[in-house]
């Protein structure tokens, strides 16, 4: 039976990976440590607030739409797609943040200062790219007057009906529809539940944990990213130096999550009032031992915390990041070469 069972499952893998399955996270060492996300898995990426944390979900997601774009349809005709649920940003906000313009950023939207004719152009350029935003809108109203805007909290229900009536969408054989492969939920700890009267936050985090749990088998096309709170924030806040990089113990009421993941990261920005700006940091790297760099306003380190599946003898290592990538504006992360930096 168990024979039969591995011969079973390594076929079914390399059939998935046949057809288009498996993302890559878009961080050149991640990518090489790890195996492929594939449909059914999940990553964890948690983080004390303004971290980084959601940069490196947004990062996972551009990486994924860079994929889907280069073989938009699966083997059934379907549009391949990712969904990212968002509970903290405004879509128009995540949208313009999402399209990597200079000068665009949230507070020039909010000032009545962004140049209408720079979001003209960047919406045309980036018309295709196949993601879906399931979370509030400041303008639905207005886009579609049967939207009242009526907005109280997303819970995994709703995410599930709502991805559920995308699915729906479709007339084959013309319109075969969508097919969702990439889930990112940002972040968790903001996800409600019904009638959650009298209920304590550990019940609550504890039921949306279950809840969350039956989402990844019910959708088994797609891979998740949870964005999750740190919440043990007295006890981060009493660390110094280095050892403020978060522990995927540090999140409470979410031990389902963190256990059923395939991966998962903290994320850590040293400048953020914890080491001062040109102070050297040590750390190991995955492939060049330990080196050190000089702390700056941008630089962000992601920690591999948990890695199943990945045979690479570093288990816990770290990779330095920078804010401003290609597009040198604030949240297209690219990682940091270690072989050039000093041991």
């Amino acid at each position: 039976m168990a024979n039969a069972a591995l011969i079973s499952l390594a076929q079914n893998q390399r059939d998935l990976v046949a057809a288009g399955a498996g993302l890559r996270f878009g961080l050149p060492t991640i990518d090489k440590v790890d195996s492929l996300i594939m449909p059914g898995q999940s990553y964890v990426v948690h983080g004390m607030t303004g971290e980084g944390k959601s940069m490196v979900a947004h990062g996972a997601l551009r990486s994924a739409c860079e994929q889907f774009m280069k073989s938009p349809l699966d083997k059934d005709g379907r549009v391949r797609m990712a969904a990212m649920v968002h509970t903290e940003e405004m879509t128009e906000i995540l949208r313009a943040k999402h399209m990597l313009e200079k000068g665009l950023t949230p507070r020039a939207l909010m000032d009545g200062v962004a140049n209408i004719q720079q979001i003209q152009k960047a919406a045309i350029r980036t018309s295709g790219d196949p993601v879906i935003y399931i979370g509030q809108a400041a303008m639905a109203g207005k886009i579609n007057p049967m939207d009242e805007g009526d907005f109280g909290g997303l819970t995994p229900r709703v995410i599930a009906g709502t991805i559920h009536e995308l699915l729906q969408a479709n007339d084959p054989p013309l319109n075969p529809g969508i097919k969702i492969e990439l889930v990112i939920i940002d972040h968790i700890h903001d996800l409600v539940i019904e009638k959650s009267g009298g209920m304590d936050n550990n019940n609550v985090m504890q039921q949306i944990d279950r809840e969350l749990g039956m989402l990844i088998p019910w959708l088994g096309d797609a891979a998740w990213i949870f964005v999750c709170q740190d919440n043990l924030k007295d006890v981060v806040r009493s660390r110094t130096g280095i050892d403020r990089m978060p522990r995927k113990e540090d999140v409470q009421y979410l031990s389902h999550i963190i256990q059923r993941a395939k991966n998962v990261f903290g994320v850590w920005q040293p400048a953020n009032g914890h080491i001062p700006i040109g102070e050297e940091v040590r750390f190991p790297t995955a492939f060049h031992g330990t080196r050190r760099i000089a702390v700056t306003n941008d630089l962000i380190f992601l920690q591999s915390q948990k890695a199943r599946y990945s045979d690479h003898k570093v288990k816990m290592f770290w990779v330095p990041l920078t804010g401003y990538g290609a597009s040198g504006v604030w949240g297209d992360l690219s990682e940091i070469d270690c072989s050039r930096l000093p041991q």
